[in-house]
């Protein structure tokens, strides 16, 4: 399984849906506890606490990687069944399973799936394989054992605005 190049990990990050060219986002722009994640797409992109396009790959070891928000740092934590929507929360030994994903290549590209750690057969994608923007995202099974376009997640360093 490749790694997240070294250069993704460093900063804050933008990961960009590749089929619909929205952005990972938090639900109601501001990284609130327990919120659930969308797609989004608004241009220019919002500034200062209401920044909830920008997140943090902290490395754990190997393909392993938790998903910080941006303002407050608190974790993309997936729910206890496999298709539940992951939600924001703070960091906790308790939950720490749940707040490990793995980045994946998908189909060799430099494209990355982002896999909960605790389902390894599922990879985020946009709710319902609904292409458009506002659309919640969680994971979606990986039926023929990879991740498809549809799972497919651009992580690039975030622009400023």
């Amino acid at each position: 399984m490749p790694t997240i190049p070294h250069e993704v990990s460093d900063g804050v990050k933008i990961a960009v849906h590749e089929v619909t060219g929205t952005y990972l986002f938090m639900d109601n722009w501001y990284d609130y506890l327990n919120d659930d994640v969308q797609t989004w797409n608004e241009d220019p992109l919002p500034t200062g606490d209401k920044a909830g396009h920008r997140w943090y790959f902290a490395p754990e070891g190997g393909d392993i990687y938790r998903i910080e928000s941006g303002v407050h740092r608190y974790c993309l934590t997936a729910g206890t069944t496999a298709g539940a929507h992951p939600v924001l929360q703070e960091r906790s030994k308790s939950v720490a399973p749940r707040q490990r994903w793995h980045l994946r290549s998908v189909l060799g590209s430099s494209d990355f799936a982002i896999i909960p750690q605790l389902y390894p057969d599922y990879a985020l994608g946009i709710e319902g394989n609904y292409q458009a923007n506002n659309q919640y995202v969680k994971p979606i099974r990986m039926w023929a054992g990879e991740p498809t376009l549809s799972q497919a997640w651009i992580i690039a360093d975030a622009p400023d605005s």
